[in-house]
């Protein structure tokens, strides 16, 4: 008799989480979660679902053991995220996975103090497509290519390609991205997803593989506003580490990042950019996007111009090879990875060319 309840209990466990993973908010995900008896049974039949799903789209490249997990969600007590996944780029530290780092990065522990269970790494553009030209986005040399989950063949955009990726494919509920110049807006937009880039020195860039000091930010991209904006209140906040973030001011109110309600957009004037030319399914999204706002009590204007720019690129990219050079020999020596410096990792590649430099060079790492 006994064992005949073991071997249903386990069958209804299994019927019930291999078909409810997919698609899930922040709420949904933690609900589901609470609903199930056998916490550590729960995240090995995440895990597995999560692993076989990606399969073509790769966009994770490295997972946890569901005891990870399980001893992380043991450990969050009383916390409002508690046990719920998330993924992180790969420049990210953490400790366990990759790059092997002695410590996690400062944003990780505060994802972990929020309740937040780390499932794993998402790929990224290799060195965030500041290594060589023409660079391609969705592909490093550890992780292959991610592609597009709406199709395989269309780019992911970069650099945050697989924490985009694997959010849009529903696999897990929110991620973490990094942007310098466009690393979170771009693949956001490409797959259909929210993204964050919060202004420079909200978020702490403590364990954060750097590419420009003056540039460079983490933020979340999520499946919709209110999950990208409660983990954005999660990772946000003064951090000793990283002197940017003395810049938030005083009297800062975090909370208003929680604050959101349907008559948050009352009187609010959007700008709508709809082109001249643009296909029947465009504009029917277009048309569809004005409509919510307008409900919602927003303003629409519609905004078509031709865009003409001065903006001197040749001036921001020197200064992105020095602070490139500088911030990533920095953040070596502080790493526990037998690479110390720029030059080590030129040395790295060309020693290691047939894998690393088979799609584009790394004249970027030799000009910095």
């Amino acid at each position: 008799m006994l064992s005949r309840t073991i071997f249903f209990c386990l069958i209804s466990f299994l019927a019930y989480s291999e078909n409810n993973f997919k698609d899930l908010s922040l709420d949904e995900f933690k609900q589901l979660l609470d609903s199930s008896n056998n916490k550590r049974a729960f995240y090995k039949e995440y895990l597995s679902y999560l692993e076989e799903a990606d399969s073509d789209v790769n966009a994770v490249i490295a997972l946890y053991s569901d005891q990870d997990l399980y001893k992380n969600f043991v450990y969050s007590r009383r916390t409002e995220w508690r046990g719920v996944p998330i993924i992180i780029k790969d420049n990210i530290d953490s400790v366990g996975l990759a790059n092997f780092p002695k410590d996690d990065a400062h944003i990780v522990k505060l994802l972990k103090d929020s309740g937040f269970v780390l499932a794993g790494k998402a790929n990224l553009s290799e060195w965030a497509n500041f290594r060589g030209n023409p660079s391609t986005s969705g592909w490093s040399s550890y992780g292959g290519q991610t592609n597009n989950p709406y199709d395989l063949s269309y780019n992911p955009c970069g650099s945050s390609s697989g924490s985009a990726a694997v959010v849009a494919e529903g696999l897990v509920p929110v991620a973490i991205g990094t942007e310098t110049n466009g690393s979170i807006s771009c693949p956001a937009s490409i797959n259909g997803i929210v993204g964050i880039k919060p202004t420079v020195g909200l978020v702490s860039r403590d364990g954060i593989i750097p590419i420009s000091e003056t540039q460079d930010t983490a933020g979340p991209m999520a499946r919709n506003v209110s999950d990208a904006a409660a983990v954005l209140h999660a990772i946000s906040g003064t951090d000793p580490k990283d002197p940017a973030t003395k810049n938030i001011p005083k009297d800062y109110d975090f909370k208003a990042l929680l604050s959101m309600s349907k008559q948050s957009l009352l009187g609010k004037r959007v700008g709508l950019i709809f082109p001249e030319e643009v296909s029947e399914y465009e504009k029917v999204l277009l048309e569809k996007s004005e409509a919510i706002l307008t409900t919602l009590g927003a303003e629409v204007l519609r905004v078509n111009f031709d865009i003409e720019s001065n903006y001197k690129w040749d001036n921001e990219y020197y200064v992105l090879l020095y602070e490139f050079r500088e911030g990533v020999n920095k953040y070596l020596k502080s790493n526990a990875s037998s690479m110390n410096s720029l030059s080590d990792l030129i040395a790295f590649n060309e020693e290691n060319s047939e894998s690393v430099l088979k799609h584009f060079g790394h004249e970027i790492f030799l000009d910095s």
